[in-house]
């Protein structure tokens, strides 16, 4: 899903969250860069990433990726 297509939504997807469940998304188009416990991750096409409960994440502005 695009994050340009959840923003369109009434949450601000932008803003840090707590996830209660794991996520673990592919990155298929794109290239952005993402924050999980306050630490820069790279994403570009190809790349998995894990979520954990608890852990605290945030989508950078305009950002341009797709994953699944």
């Amino acid at each position: 899903m695009c994050v340009s297509a959840l923003n369109a939504g009434e949450s601000d997807v932008y803003s840090s969250t707590r996830l209660d469940f794991n996520l673990i998304q592919e990155v298929i188009e794109g290239k952005d860069n993402h924050w999980i416990d306050f630490e820069t991750v790279s994403l570009d096409r190809g790349v998995v990433f894990h979520i954990k409960p608890d852990q605290i994440h945030s989508f950078e502005p305009r950002s341009r990726h797709e994953a699944l």
